[in-house]
């Protein structure tokens, strides 16, 4: 398909290259399931998965870790003076903290 367009002095064309996407879709097909070049394949893709999310999966967990720990030492310091709240709102708090980490504990053990 070919369009072409005339305003005054400037001419704008267009054209539709939709016969080569067949040929385009053949040359990204996937090796058949089992074949040495499929196994190398998904070997690089999990390898590149693994480099980009555990990091990010390790930190997460060290600053969880972090976090949960550093609470508790904060209230012997004396946050719970300094915030000036009572122990059952402190109780309060850690509770709501502690039920928002096991939902996203759940991912981490799968």
């Amino acid at each position: 398909m070919h369009l072409k367009m005339d305003h005054g002095k400037e001419s704008v064309s267009f054209e539709d290259h939709t016969t080569n996407a067949v040929a385009d879709d053949a040359t990204l097909a996937l090796p058949e399931t089992g074949t040495p070049e499929r196994l190398a394949a998904e070997r690089k893709l999990v390898r590149k998965l693994d480099s980009r999310l555990l990091p990010t999966v390790v930190v997460i967990y060290i600053m969880n870790y972090i976090d949960r720990n550093g609470i508790t030492t904060a209230r012997l310091k004396g946050l719970q003076q300094d915030l000036g709240i009572s122990d059952i709102q402190y109780a309060t708090v850690i509770a709501i903290l502690y039920a928002s980490y096991c939902p996203a504990q759940i991912p981490s053990n799968m």
